[in-house]
């Protein structure tokens, strides 16, 4: 990957929307022809970064950060079609595992380039949703995660 990769997370709360950003993470994935295999994807739970330290203990604690260090996406395959892959993969948050549904768009003028985004409810995996303020303030369940990723011929094969 290259310094321009870039995976972002982006929520609501009750106060105002929130973004954060995942400083710690690494993805390979092998291309054959047109479909994209081996896909593997770690982020580090404790380099999501919101700027501010209090969400970001009260984000570790909801992810069990001490006991699941990793959130993981993995995924056989991804099948090309026109300017995107589609297809499915295993995510793991919180040491909860599930399928969900993958597209990834393909920059054919930057064809190492990969973009996307997938929601995502985080009760699904388990995570209760932070709150502050003795409740008054709460996040909402859905989250989005976007992700650019640009790839180096070391991380793609």
């Amino acid at each position: 990957m290259t310094s321009q990769s870039k995976v972002t997370i982006l929520g609501t709360s009750s106060l105002h929307d929130w973004e954060s950003i995942v400083e710690d993470f690494d993805f390979s994935a092998r291309l054959e022809g047109d479909t994209l295999k081996s896909i593997s994807g770690i982020l580090m739970t404790k380099s999501i970064e919101s700027g501010k330290s209090i969400m970001n203990d009260k984000t570790y604690d909801a992810l069990k950060a001490e006991k699941f260090p990793k959130i993981i996406f993995t995924s056989d395959f991804l099948i090309r079609d026109g300017d995107q892959f589609n297809g499915s993969g295993k995510l793991q948050i919180a040491g909860k595992e599930k399928i969900i549904p993958m597209k990834v768009i393909f920059d054919s003028a930057r064809p190492m380039f990969f973009t996307g985004e997938v929601s995502l409810k985080m009760t699904d995996f388990g995570v209760d949703p932070p709150s502050a303020m003795f409740g008054t303030i709460t996040t909402g369940d859905e989250i989005k995660i976007q992700y650019n990723i640009s790839m180096t011929s070391n991380s793609i094969k």
